[in-house]
């Protein structure tokens, strides 16, 4: 009996999808015959968009190769919904560099290590560095044992030059009661004695000090003496050591330039040795700049360009100087071609060793019409601008593109002062080219 149950329920489940589809069909048609099989909508209609305004392409004319093709729109309106901006054409200089990491350095020419020319020990030294010195200013006193002696020197060989002059100028006066062998060796040692005196000069010349015998052939042995002293020592060298020493020792250290003391490595007292640094002096009003360049870069870089320079501690500085000369190999370690170029560094505002951008100017032109890089549009292998002609008219022009920066672009065939458009000059390119394809109005 349950068996039974069982089957007629399973043999009512299997029609219930057919009769579901018979009602959804007959549900279908009663409404299509009240509805008239006509479907209304509930919703808003959907907006038509506008009509593009109307717009005239008219061809250039091969009388104006310049001349690619005018534009007009049908009135101000249709200018105003198109969406254009304009711009006028401007002047401005406008260059193209090459750019490099840069450093600042010493002008190599105006900057000297100072070293005492004899041992011995500074007698005086005051100068610190960051002080400025002036060209010839002594900067120490070494009180060397080896310049007195060398003083002391060419003080016996004047005094010996002396005597055989002497000896000579008597035996020439005795007539011819003097053999002339006798006066062959008087004026050879007149000779010996003269060659004497040279090589006791030169030991004071090498030391740095200035002097020549002849000078001092004339002058007593007193007053020998008291030019020999204090040889060498300026006015203000001698105002120093007035009344404070009679030593014949002295030797100065002088700066040779003007500029600055940078490092100063001895103190008064001190024993030094010959060659040891005592002082690095460093003019600084002139520097040099110091440019790591890319190989691929240096084909543009000439010797005479300038060269713009901006420290990293005072990025809204830039010197400017002339690229000097430039090293003919690739460096092993950092693969640049170093450059070097010098500047003017007015109020020492450039600061040696001193890390920043440079850039080698490789093109500039002073006056250069630009417009703004938006403007100038891509047409196959030319450019074009579409500069307004009138109220609704814009001529598309062919323009050759030169040095950009700073947004704009450097064109010929473009008058400063004319209105050029940017905002929307793609959509006008694209006018003229479908005008091109023959899609357009004539």
């Amino acid at each position: 009996m349950f068996s039974i149950t069982l089957r007629v329920v399973r043999s009512a489940l299997g029609i219930v999808p057919t009769l579901l589809t018979l009602a959804a069909l007959g549900g279908v048609a009663w409404w299509g015959t009240q509805t008239g099989w006509r479907v209304s909508s509930t919703t808003a209609p959907t907006a038509t968009a506008p009509e593009a305004p109307p717009i005239k392409v008219t061809p250039g004319s091969p009388d104006n190769p310049t001349l690619r093709g005018t534009i007009t729109f049908g009135s101000t309106d249709d200018v105003r919904r198109a969406g254009l901006q304009f711009v006028r054409a401007g002047t401005q200089a406008l260059t193209r560099s090459v750019q490099a990491t840069a450093s600042v350095g010493y002008d190599p020419a105006l900057y000297t290590q100072l070293s005492a020319r004899a041992a011995g020990t500074v007698w005086w030294v005051q100068k610190v560095p960051g002080q400025p010195v002036a060209k010839g200013e002594v900067l120490a006193l070494i009180e060397a044992v080896e310049v007195g002696r060398a003083k002391t020197d060419l003080m016996i060989a004047l005094r010996q030059l002396d005597k055989q002059v002497t000896v000579l100028d008597q035996l020439r006066e005795s007539g011819g009661a003097i053999a002339g062998r006798t006066l062959l060796e008087a004026q050879a040692a007149v000779d010996d004695a003269r060659l004497r005196v040279a090589t006791d000069q030169q030991a004071l010349l090498n030391y740095g000090l200035d002097v020549r015998y002849q000078d001092l052939l004339p002058l007593t042995v007193e007053n020998r003496l008291a030019r020999l002293q204090f040889l060498g020592l300026p006015p203000e060298a001698l105002e120093l050591i007035r009344g404070k020493t009679q030593s014949a020792s002295l030797l100065p250290v002088v700066a040779p330039f003007a500029g600055a003391m940078v490092r100063r490595t001895t103190a008064r007292g001190e024993t030094v040795a010959i060659g040891k640094s005592l002082f690095v002096v460093a003019a600084t009003d002139r520097v040099h700049l110091e440019l790591a360049l890319n190989p691929a870069d240096v084909r543009e870089v000439r010797l005479g360009q300038e060269v713009r320079f901006t420290p990293e501690a005072d990025p809204d500085f830039e010197a400017r100087g002339v690229l000097a000369h430039m090293v003919p190999e690739v460096d092993e370690t950092t693969r640049k071609i170093w450059a070097h170029a010098e500047a003017d560094n007015p109020g020492g505002r450039l600061k040696p060793n001193a890390f920043g951008r440079g850039r080698v100017i490789v093109a500039e032109v002073p006056m250069a019409t630009v417009v703004p890089e938006e403007a100038v549009q891509p047409d196959g292998s030319e450019w074009v601008v579409f500069v307004r002609d009138g109220e609704t008219a814009f001529q598309a022009r062919r323009v050759r593109p030169g040095l950009r920066g700073g947004g704009v672009v450097q064109v010929d065939g473009v008058a400063p002062d004319e209105e050029v458009v940017t905002t929307g000059s793609h959509a006008l390119l694209a006018e003229l080219q479908r005008d091109k394809l023959g899609g357009g109005e004539d």
